[in-house]
């Protein structure tokens, strides 16, 4: 048995260990949120800035420092964004724009992705 991998086959079995969300679009075409490791650098911090900063406004509405519906406004707008920056491109516009302000449905969106995009935890080993 040979240790040489092709980098094709090594992105093949990543993608099926990894595997994106995908929300089917009104056209037809997916909207695809890759694994944030899978992400660009310059993909990836973007989210993770529109992560941390959905992060701090949650932990602001639970110290009493903003009212509700100050958090909400705000945590539209960044989940939203999060949403357009995980798809990239013209097709995360138009994921954004076919959610059609429906901020339940984005945030369960967002909360899938995440699910699905944190690293595994390591299997116990046999004694």
């Amino acid at each position: 048995m040979s240790n040489v991998f092709t980098l094709d086959s090594m992105r093949e079995e990543l993608e099926k260990q990894y595997e994106p969300i995908k929300v089917q679009l009104s056209d037809g075409s997916e909207a695809v949120l890759q694994n944030l490791l899978r992400m660009k650098k310059t993909q990836r911090d973007a989210v993770l800035e529109k992560l941390h900063e959905l992060a701090s406004l949650q932990q602001k509405e639970e110290a009493g420092e903003l009212a509700q519906f100050e958090v909400l406004t705000a945590t539209s707008d960044v989940i939203f964004r999060i949403l357009e920056l995980a798809v990239g491109g013209d097709k995360g516009k138009k994921l954004v724009k076919e959610l059609d302000e429906d901020l339940l449905l984005a945030q369960e969106i967002v909360a899938k992705w995440q699910e699905a995009t944190q690293p595994g935890e390591a299997e116990n080993s046999p004694a």
